[in-house]
């Protein structure tokens, strides 16, 4: 780049929107994910590597974790519900809706977008409270042979 056009671009970011330019971070990849979180060598290689229908009760443990880590202190549920591990959970399908029964029945925590998007139907529809939606999904996991 000549002397001219450097020094003009130096002193006028603004004339080519240099202002407002931004590097897409790369941190959305899977692998990145992993690195950035600080994961164990054997929770990256369950998480980046694995099928997520693949999922044992263990790399479920690992990944509810780093996902109540990560984001205990958000109060945001978007930030909760879009998180790699929780997403990961997700991906998993039917075959793990018997972890998030087990583990929603162990502690009240948010897994009724999780189960929601997995049985394609609102179980806890009406209910008032977190506790309520937890006693139904529960009771249909006890129904329907998950628990």
């Amino acid at each position: 780049m000549n002397n001219g056009l450097s020094r003009f671009l130096e002193t006028h970011p603004s004339k080519i929107g240099l202002r407002n330019l931004r590097v897409r971070p790369t941190f959305w990849r899977l692998e990145n994910f992993a690195e950035k979180a600080n994961l164990t060598e054997a929770m990256k290689t369950s998480v980046v590597n694995a099928d997520p229908q693949d999922l044992t009760a263990a790399e479920f443990d690992k990944l509810a974790q780093a996902w109540r880590a990560d984001t205990r202190f958000h109060s945001s549920l978007s930030k909760k519900f879009t998180h790699w591990a929780y997403l990961t959970i997700m991906a998993a399908g039917k075959p793990v809706l018997p972890l998030i029964l087990r583990d929603l029945s162990d502690r009240l925590d948010h897994w009724f977008y999780a189960l929601r998007y997995i049985v394609r139907r609102d179980v806890a529809a009406g209910t008032q409270s977190m506790e309520d939606a937890r006693t139904a999904w529960l009771q249909w996991g006890r129904e329907n042979n998950y628990l």
